[in-house]
């Protein structure tokens, strides 16, 4: 019974990564059956990091996503399709936990803001808003290219330290320096009563 669950898995194995090289050459057909045989793994690995529905449901999407986009840099010599997936979900979930904890900085809080944009706002709260804007404005405008296209793509895109360290082809620890560094700059800057 055991030889016959490895072939099993072995054939599985083989036909995944199969289909991953129909995806790299943008098969959709192919991209929708491994998203039908592996989507609800990779929710339910994402659900039980997260413990959260909706988050669990987006890291999949996320995950999927990378598939379409990434199918090409896939290497079974590495490992299998369904490893590639779990990690891809494992930093998927792990990357939306470190946004929650650092995306609005205590400085700055997000009721702070919504309750000084309410409409009948005492007006020194709305110039109080403004001045801290200006200065963050200033701040960023002064902070050298790289860690300013960082620090923007995680306040104002929502977007991940891997995802960032993705798009701008750089290693996770420099984008993670380049937004602390820039952070302590407009935290020095914008000092709130």
């Amino acid at each position: 019974m055991g030889e016959s669950v490895a072939i099993l898995e072995e054939s599985e194995r083989e036909r995944w990564s199969n289909l991953m090289v129909r995806i790299a050459e943008r098969d959709e057909e192919a991209f929708e059956k491994l998203y039908s045989e592996t989507n609800a793994a990779v929710f339910g690995f994402a659900f039980r990091i997260l413990n959260d529905r909706a988050e669990a449901e987006e890291v999949t999407l996320d995950v999927f996503l990378k598939v379409w986009e990434q199918a090409a840099r896939f290497s079974p010599g590495r490992g299998s399709v369904f490893t590639w997936l779990m990690v891809i979900a494992r930093s998927k979930a792990l990357d939306r936990i470190r946004y929650k904890s650092v995306r609005l900085p205590n400085w700055l809080a997000l009721d702070e803001v919504q309750l000084a944009a309410q409409p009948g706002t005492r007006p020194d709260s709305m110039t109080e808003l403004s001045i801290i804007t200006t200065k963050i404005t200033r701040v960023l405008t002064d902070l050298p290219k790289a860690h300013r296209e960082a620090v923007e793509m995680s306040l104002y895109e929502g977007m991940s330290h891997g995802e960032i360290a993705e798009r701008l082809d750089q290693p996770i620890g420099t984008v993670k320096s380049r937004i602390r560094s820039a952070m302590i700059k407009i935290r020095d800057e914008v000092r709130l009563p």
